[in-house]
């Protein structure tokens, strides 16, 4: 243990911004680029989930409400570009 922590912080308007009310659902194939996303998001206060592929992603949005969803375009099985 370092005792180095990790926190993010964002600000709007010369003000700290909490994100604890966002639920972030994060999809990307490659598990360094979910867990940076996740690192920084959890850092900000936000509840994130993952998924590894788009047919996840949908799945787990259809069964519960996310307030944004960051995909990357090249996910394997359901890109995201095509309906």
């Amino acid at each position: 243990d370092t005792g180095f922590q990790y926190r993010s912080a964002i600000f709007y308007e010369g003000k700290e911004q909490n994100l604890s009310h966002l639920r972030v659902l994060v999809a990307d194939d490659h598990s360094a680029n979910r867990e940076l996303a996740m690192l920084f998001l959890n850092g900000l206060g936000a509840e994130v989930t993952e998924a590894c592929d788009g047919r996840e992603a949908v799945d787990l949005a259809q069964a519960a409400p996310f307030d944004l969803i960051l995909m990357t375009c090249g996910c394997p099985v359901w890109t995201g570009l095509k309906p």
